[in-house]
């Protein structure tokens, strides 16, 4: 039995993009930032979520299944995201 998956059609832009990227890490994206000062991190992962939570397009995913040429794009309502931290306060000299 196939589990089934509501969600919607990719537009133009995403079809090219999956049809570029696809079993490609070329197209794979991260960042970083650099943050000086007295950080609050709670109050900043606050702040993320919230951004999350109010934009779409950062809780679409693309689910693709064998049968299928193109993914759908499924929207989660609610994605919590994942921040790594990294303290090189060490490291810099003063």
């Amino acid at each position: 039995m196939q589990e089934q998956i509501q969600g919607f059609l990719l537009s133009p832009q995403q079809k090219q993009f999956w049809l570029l990227q696809h079993n490609s890490q070329v197209y794979r994206n991260q960042c970083a930032i650099l943050l000086e000062g007295n950080l609050k991190i709670e109050v900043l992962k606050a702040a993320l979520q919230q951004v999350v939570d109010r934009h779409e397009i950062l809780r679409t995913t693309f689910h693709w299944t064998r049968g299928i040429k193109l993914p759908i794009q499924v929207i989660t309502h609610d994605s919590h995201f994942s921040i790594q931290e990294i303290d090189f306060s060490a490291f810099v000299r003063g």
